[in-house]
């Protein structure tokens, strides 16, 4: 069965300035679907798995949501709030040892560093929705299972994901065992039907110069919402 990236590759990734999958803007298909996200709510408690330093955090924040995002490397939870210029603070996590929990002034943005499978809804609370940019096409096949059991666990009643996956033919992908992967609109459904009904919002090609060199004819990208009873 494959696996995915261990946390010391993403660290080494991140350290070596490989990180091709962060934008350095807000993601086009957050502003375009944040309300399917939030069901056209206020004050919604998001949570973003594997969130890096992406700047949609604020971007939520400054719309008066909490986000409460988990990242394994270090580097890019201190990027993202040096960059950002936050102030923060760092405590511990009990219970977590070597976990830190990194939050700003008024405490809408929290990020743990730490690996996400140690995080449960005993630790972080529930959730009204789940940002998931490339956070579930990073994790190994052999973790699906765990990871979506663990997502839907955090999510209230009428708890909504917005999910961003990839497609690809994966005979030409030379990065064996490399994110993203690809994974279907009906593997996602696999996983998290029936606690949710999953939709299909958008469809479009992102054949990036990067995964053309892994040998890639083609790619997509899909953005799908899953609305939980």
């Amino acid at each position: 069965m494959e696996k995915g990236e261990s946390i010391d590759k993403w660290q080494k990734r991140w350290e070596e300035g490989h990180i091709g999958f962060h934008k350095g803007k807000v993601h086009e298909m957050l502003s375009a679907y944040v309300d399917q996200l939030t069901d056209g709510k206020e004050r919604c408690r998001i949570f973003i798995p594997l969130c890096g330093k992406t700047i949609d955090i604020v971007w939520l924040w400054e719309r008066g949501h909490e986000i409460v995002g988990v990242e394994a490397v270090e580097d890019a939870v201190l990027a993202f709030f040096q960059e950002q210029s936050i102030k923060y603070t760092v405590t511990d996590v009990p219970g977590m040892p070597g976990a830190k929990l990194y939050q700003n002034e008024d405490g809408r943005i929290k990020i743990y560093r730490c690996n996400l499978f140690e995080l449960n809804r005993t630790i972080l609370g529930d959730f009204d929705a789940i940002y998931d940019r490339g956070s579930l096409v990073a994790i190994g096949p052999c973790d699906r299972i765990k990871y979506s059991e663990l997502m839907s666990s955090l999510l209230g009643k009428g708890g909504r994901i917005l999910l961003e996956s990839y497609l690809y033919d994966k005979e030409q992908f030379k990065w064996k065992n490399h994110s993203p992967f690809s994974l279907t609109e009906a593997e996602v459904k696999a996983l998290y039907e029936p606690k949710a009904k999953v939709q299909l919002l958008h469809t479009r090609d992102v054949l990036y110069d990067v995964f053309r060199e892994a040998g890639l004819e083609w790619m997509s990208a899909i953005m799908l919402l899953l609305k939980f009873d």
